[in-house]
């Protein structure tokens, strides 16, 4: 919004010049701004222009100061009316720079901490080489049953009969 005001005071300067340039050409000799010079101040006016369109106000104001030296610096030879208006605009110009030029908002950043990510790594593990075994075949080996003659046990029998169980302590069993 306040770049407006500046850019129209720029072109209006800007006109003065281009005017002073037209008139220069109708007059004698005497009263007539170098070209060369004339050409200077619009390439300065339009830098000043750029620089308060980026918010580069003190690149600006400094322009304009020196465009303003450089216009009080114009030859005698030069019609007054003209320098007094070439000089009466610059001075404007400073002062709408100086006041108006809006410098670029710095914008609050909040410093992010990265984020790590990890990745598992995975460790090659060496392959087992398996060697195929042949597979057995039991054996059956076979068995052929052995009778053993039992004999039967000897018997605690008493000659004579009897057929009793022997006491303990006593031998042969009998009575008496």
């Amino acid at each position: 919004m306040m770049r407006g005001w500046v850019r129209s005071i720029v072109l209006a300067v800007l006109l003065v010049i281009v005017l002073v340039l037209a008139l220069a050409g109708c007059g004698s000799q005497k009263r007539t701004i170098p070209t060369a010079k004339a050409q200077s101040f619009l390439q300065q006016l339009d830098n000043i222009s750029s620089q308060v369109d980026n918010g580069a106000c003190v690149g600006a104001e400094a322009k304009a100061r020196a465009l303003e030296s450089q216009v009080r610096a114009l030859p005698s030879s030069v019609d007054s009316e003209v320098k007094r208006n070439l000089i009466a605009g610059v001075v404007r110009l400073e002062k709408l720079v100086s006041q108006q030029c809006q410098r670029p908002t710095p914008t609050n950043t909040t410093p992010t901490t990265p984020t790590v990510t990890t990745t598992p790594t995975t460790v090659p593990t060496t392959p087992t080489n398996t060697v195929p075994t042949t597979p057995t075949t039991p054996t059956t080996t076979p068995t052929t049953p052995t009778t053993t003659p039992t004999t039967p046990p000897p018997s605690n029998t008493v000659p004579g009969g009897g057929g009793g169980v022997t006491v303990p302590g006593t031998i042969g069993g009998g009575t008496g």
